[in-house]
């Protein structure tokens, strides 16, 4: 998250919502930190001017579980299957105008399907896009 708020390029406000104990679990911490940035950056890019990002994290007798909320242009229900696809970008105007090559979110399912894990996504355009990360007790 530090990392993130650093290099945003814009301001944020970030919410946490974390147990006070660590969370541990069986993972490429690389590869999970590259998750985590992946989806905070996104997160940023598609809040508009003034971006609400909220993390959560827990973990139970499955594993671990964590999701990133942010109050941004969501993403319309046509096009939620497509989004870890290798080079699926919106149709939005605004999403066109931001640069990438579409393929953050389809690193973040490769990375946490290698960790036998799954990503799901619940979306409303206008209000929002949450992702949700389960990485399973190895």
């Amino acid at each position: 998250i530090e990392n993130v708020q650093k290099n945003a390029g814009k301001q944020f406000h970030i919410e946490t919502d974390f147990p006070g104990t660590p969370l541990p679990v069986t993972a490429d911490k690389m590869i999970m930190n590259n998750i985590v940035i992946n989806l905070l950056e996104n997160a940023i890019k598609y809040s508009g001017e003034e971006p609400v990002i909220r993390v959560n994290a827990g973990i139970d007798d499955n594993g671990l579980s964590f999701s990133i909320s942010d109050n941004g242009i969501g993403i319309p229900a046509s096009e939620q299957s497509h989004i870890f696809e290798p080079f699926f970008r919106s149709k939005n105007d605004y999403v066109a105008s931001l640069p990438g090559m579409g393929l953050g979110l389809s690193y973040v399912k490769m990375a946490v399907e290698a960790h036998r894990g799954t990503v799901d996504v619940l979306s409303k355009p206008n209000y929002g896009t949450t992702i949700t990360v389960k990485i399973p007790r190895q």
